[in-house]
């Protein structure tokens, strides 16, 4: 397989993994105000989303999530993948305790 299929298909991939924290966060907002946000934590939510996919994006490929989910997940992936979880939900965490308290 050439490069650039490769290249693009991994591009996808990363889009389609954004999109999907994207709509995670947000319903995970809806969730928790009942489908009905303020205008204040619509804007905790705008002001947030960029950190939420900025933690993921940078632990899946620190934690090489993406690497072993073509073919075939092993232990060692979901292994990867409990971390690369953690570790965004801890930098998150410490990320919107600052933004949204200044």
């Amino acid at each position: 397989m050439d490069s650039a299929a490769v290249s693009h298909r991994r591009v996808a991939m990363m889009a389609l993994d954004i999109l999907a924290v994207l709509a995670a966060y947000t319903l995970a907002f809806l969730l928790r105000f009942d489908f009905a946000l303020d205008s204040y934590y619509f804007n905790c939510l705008i002001t947030t989303a960029p950190y939420a996919v900025l933690s993921y994006v940078l632990t899946s490929y620190y934690f090489e999530v993406n690497q072993g989910l073509r073919h075939f997940a092993s232990f060692g992936d979901v292994v990867n993948v409990f971390k690369a979880v953690s570790a965004a939900g801890l930098i998150q965490g410490v990320i919107i305790l600052f933004v949204t308290q200044a």
